[in-house]
């Protein structure tokens, strides 16, 4: 018996394969061989770059955010958010502290006090013990209410060795979810060299 022989014409492989093209990706057949996962988990997008401070740590700077280093000379720098009419709707604020007695703790207190001596005008919400690159930390987040410009600072606080580092992401209190995601990443990439 003679089996049926089925012939292809150049043409409609053509148009096929086209047609695949504009739905989608078109795999080749060892899409889901190991060898084809392992060269494209080697592919990635550019980091992206690091604030490294004096003080031994580091971490990811917001994309996009342009550097403030008035007071670079001081271990302190900040980032701002600018928009195109040179209006600055978010900032980070890097500082460091060099005292063995300066921890997170001692800081933290300080900025309870604060918060107590402003009764009315600026509430905590947010206080939380943390461990940020194997070492002890807080969160520590307020929220002014001045009905002029309602604020949020969001605090990381930690420190290692005598060296104390404190980040601040300021925002208006309205754009607070819009910028949490920011400092989390912030919190979530910083590391004591």
């Amino acid at each position: 018996m003679k089996t049926p022989s089925i012939c292809f014409c150049p043409a409609v492989i053509t148009l096929a394969v086209a047609g695949c093209a504009a739905f989608g990706t078109v795999h080749p057949v060892y899409a889901h061989t190991s060898a084809y996962a392992h060269t494209k988990s080697k592919k990635s997008t550019p980091a992206q770059p690091r604030y490294v401070a004096k003080g031994g740590y580091s971490f990811v700077i917001p994309a996009k955010w342009k550097p403030d280093d008035a007071d670079i000379s001081m271990e302190r720098m900040g980032y701002d958010l600018v928009l195109e009419d040179t209006r600055v709707i978010a900032s980070l604020r890097i500082s460091t502290l060099r005292d063995t007695d300066a921890t997170p703790d001692k800081i933290a207190d300080h900025l309870r006090e604060d918060v107590k001596e402003q009764t009315g005008t600026v509430l905590t919400v947010r206080d939380k013990a943390v461990t940020v690159s194997g070492e002890p930390g807080i969160i520590f987040e307020t929220n002014n209410t001045r009905s002029e410009e309602p604020q949020t600072q969001m605090t990381l606080l930690t420190a290692r060795n005598g060296v104390t580092s404190k980040v601040i992401l300021i925002c208006k209190t309205a754009d607070r979810a819009k910028y949490s995601p920011i400092f989390d990443k912030v919190v979530e990439t910083f590391q004591w060299q």
